[in-house]
């Protein structure tokens, strides 16, 4: 540790020695970067900040009505990009008559690109550490001077605000028409896919699947209807035997005189018998052969045919057997009308049976084309019900517009320049001046080295060192010491005093030197 305080006091002792050269190379470096500094050009600010408001009313009342508008966010975003866009930056350059300054078209793109570099466009979606509301934008240009500067950030708002404004009403009006030439174009398909089913039914008459079903449907159900109605022919054809059965036990007419009251009464039991076996007890013929039962019974003895004089006998018909030959009658006709029906399923059968083949691809042909006809009519129906949004929500468009600018710090003429920080660069002079005065007396040193302690002796030669003669100031010569060393700190005290008022009076200097150089 000892050695490098003693390598460092030794460099200091160099440096010392040629701190009058030191001394003049700090003036001159000071004095050149403070008239750099202080001649630099004025730069002036302007900044522009509104606030854009995407939410209206509207997409609360229109909800479920008219399309709603979810990427106006996304349209100010695009909006933002456009505008850096070459053709964007031009139209800018036109209007403030930047134009004027290029004369070739090299010139031209240098510009623009200066242009892009230099204007900054903030918010939105990158938001910025400024900013924590996205929906508020920043609009900053810096250049020399300060109309050009103001006629730029005017220029690039106003055309901030008419592209996001126009993009929404373009962008409708391109769905509106488009929605229309795919109406047409659906329409047009709807209409020959209609055309084409028509002609397909027309061809096609019974072989088609109707509300019962397919074919093989339909064949299932035919099956079943026949096995049905043979099961109904062969609990006729039972009915219809019985019914013959009980006509053959039963006389047209009979005559009441010679008609055994019990031999009547058995057999009118017998035939209430059968009747509960197909009717109710509230059945007219029930009551009626009941009250018949009841009349007989009233009735005392019985008459015997023995000895009746037949031309004196009166006869009645038999209201059991005209009733039973009705019932036989019915039978019969149910009988024939069930066998003509199963003949016609028999035949429905064979007709389906024989149409395997054929059937199932006219029904799977059918099914193709009323899918596309159902899949076009879809798609035609949901392209008309859009269109109406798109007019409902362009309708409300134009009596309230989405999208509502709000400028929060409007564009101003700047008077005072806001750049370039000189009294920033003023230290950094200073302090380097002062460091370039350092420099070039340890420079010097370097390259005529001296020797302030007899260890530096014996480390840099091989002879022995006998010993060392101390310095030994009168007092004259520590006056003139202090009186040099008061003379070099009085001169960078007067240069720090110098930088200290240049500071101060920053604005002044720059007022008498930019005339001179910018005139």
């Amino acid at each position: 540790m000892i050695e490098q305080i003693f390598q460092i006091l030794g460099y200091l002792h160099g440096m010392w020695r040629y701190r009058w050269s030191a001394l003049a190379v700090t003036w001159l470096s000071a004095i050149a970067g403070l008239i750099v500094v202080m001649a630099l050009p004025n730069t002036y600010e302007v900044k522009a900040v509104f606030h854009v408001d995407t939410q209206s009313i509207l997409n609360t009342l229109l909800k479920g009505l008219a399309v709603e508008d979810q990427e106006t966010n996304a349209d100010v975003e695009l909006v933002k990009r456009m505008m850096l866009s070459r053709e964007n930056l031009l139209q800018v350059i036109r209007e403030t008559d930047m134009d004027l300054l290029a004369t070739t078209p090299q010139s031209l793109d240098l510009l623009v690109d200066k242009l892009a570099k230099d204007i900054q466009i903030s918010g939105g979606s990158d938001g910025g550490w400024r900013r924590s509301n996205n929906n508020i934008y920043e609009i900053t240009y810096s250049a020399r001077q300060p109309d050009q500067v103001y006629k730029v950030v005017s220029s690039f708002m106003d055309s901030f605000i008419e592209n996001t404004l126009n993009a929404g009403r373009v962008d409708t009006a391109s769905a509106e028409a488009f929605l229309d030439k795919q109406i047409k174009d659906y329409e047009a398909r709807l209409v020959e896919a209609e055309q084409r089913l028509a002609d397909f039914k027309k061809k096609n008459v019974g072989a088609m699947p109707d509300e019962r079903g397919g074919y093989y449907n339909r064949l299932q159900r035919s099956e079943v209807e026949a096995e049905e109605t043979k099961t109904a022919i062969r609990l006729a054809e039972r009915r219809l035997a019985e019914l013959t059965k009980q006509l053959q036990g039963e006389k047209p007419v009979y005559s009441s005189a010679g008609v055994d009251i019990k031999a009547r009464k058995a057999e009118y039991y017998r035939q209430l018998e059968l009747l509960l076996t197909e009717y109710t007890e509230q059945h007219p013929d029930v009551i009626a052969l009941k009250q018949k039962i009841e009349n007989l019974s009233s009735e005392k003895g019985s008459v015997p045919l023995a000895g009746l004089n037949p031309e004196s006998a009166q006869f009645e018909t038999n209201p059991v057997y005209q009733e039973l030959k009705i019932e036989e009658s019915k039978a019969r006709i149910d009988l024939e009308t069930l066998r003509l029906t199963l003949n016609d399923q028999l035949n429905q059968i064979s007709k389906l049976r024989a149409a395997i083949d054929s059937i199932p691809e006219v029904e799977a042909e059918y099914s193709r084309l009323n899918r596309d006809y159902e899949v076009t009519n879809e798609r035609y129906l949901e392209l008309v019900e859009r269109r109406e949004s798109a007019e409902l929500a362009r309708e409300a468009k134009q009596s309230a517009s989405e999208v509502k600018f709000r400028i929060i710090e409007p564009p101003i003429l700047p008077t005072k320049p806001t750049g370039p920080n000189r009294q920033l660069y003023s230290v950094a002079v200073f302090i380097g001046a002062i460091g370039l005065g350092m420099g070039w007396g340890l420079v010097r040193f370097l390259m005529h080295p001296t020797f302030i302690g007899v260890n530096q002796l014996k480390e840099a030669f091989t002879y022995p060192v006998l010993g060392s003669v101390g310095l030994n100031l009168t007092e004259d010569g520590r006056k003139r010491r202090l009186n040099k060393m008061l003379m070099l700190a009085g001169s960078l005290a007067f240069l720090a005093l110098i930088f200290v008022i240049v500071i101060l009076l920053g604005n002044q200097v720059t007022d008498v030197i930019h005339p001179l150089l910018y005139s």
